[in-house]
């Protein structure tokens, strides 16, 4: 059981999620621009453009909720059928109960890539790459600060991911033997295995807070020089000083979903290998 086994066996179903989902996205990348168009176009006494930005908020509005719907009913009924495989699969293959046990609540974790962690790649993708694209157009000093704070955030991405992955083996190891240990009903043993996992979970927390805490301190030095390059320039409008940084902070907020995305990833890496035993 991996993903490539789940999507293909589901693809029509995903897929439509995701179409639903890129569209969504694409309204809302159009936002700011028409923000800031409605802004200067209520500045000079015109609600066309306001006009516009209303339609294209309820569209948006319109795509979120459908897709948040589907969505549902998809991936609950993905899930049901995933479970029930993994049980009939590694009971035939003779696994104990503890691991058993552990491995069908890992298998959430593989229908969450697709239902939460996808749609996070996603925007994540759709919020820099076309923040950027737009950030261009409007001010290549800023997009190339951008560009810049990239390679910072890589090396700290690298390095926490390392740490990340090493924490959710232990984590994963640990939660194989949680029946067995319940099972044996020794009052110490089953405080120390909770102890340990409760540890464990702090330490991955703490691991991503760290990574995100970093790539925070990079991030204030982006808006800040953002805000020196407008200090006092002539000829820009109050629109386009809206739009640039709502496309700024739009940057901004897919940066703050890599440390997240990372520890995700190392752990449905974790727990294909498992599966697959």
């Amino acid at each position: 059981m991996n993903l490539k086994h789940i999507f293909k066996q589901y693809y029509q179903r995903i897929v439509f999620t995701y179409a639903l989902f890129n569209l969504e996205n694409i309204l809302l990348l159009v936002k700011p621009l028409l923000l800031g168009k409605a802004i200067d176009g209520l500045l000079s006494g015109s609600y066309q453009e306001l006009v516009n930005y209303i339609a294209l908020y309820c569209l948006a509005m319109f795509a979120g909720i459908s897709r948040r719907m589907y969505d549902t009913r998809t991936y609950t009924s993905i899930y049901a059928d995933t479970a029930s495989n993994v049980i009939i699969r590694q009971n035939e293959k003779n696994i104990g109960l503890s691991k058993v046990t552990a491995r069908v609540n890992m298998s959430q974790k593989l229908v969450d890539f697709f239902e939460t962690d996808v749609p996070v790649i996603l925007t994540t993708l759709y919020t820099s790459v076309g923040a950027l694209v737009m950030i261009y157009f409007y001010h290549s000093s800023i997009f190339t600060y951008c560009l810049i704070l990239l390679i910072p955030l890589s090396v700290i991405n690298a390095y926490y991911g390392g740490i990340a992955t090493i924490l959710t083996q232990k984590f994963n190891d640990r939660s194989e033997k949680g029946v067995d240990i319940i099972q044996q009903n020794n009052p110490k043993h089953i405080r120390k295995f909770f102890d340990i996992v409760t540890k464990l979970r702090v330490r991955i927390s703490d691991n991503e807070a760290i990574g995100f805490f970093f790539t925070e301190l990079f991030v204030i030095g982006l808006m800040l020089l953002s805000l020196l390059v407008f200090y006092g320039q002539a000829g820009v409008t109050a629109g386009e000083i809206v739009s640039i940084f709502q496309y700024v902070n739009m940057y901004i907020l897919a940066l703050d979903d890599v440390p997240y995305l990372i520890i995700q990833l190392v752990n449905l890496k974790d727990i294909q290998r498992r599966l697959q035993e």
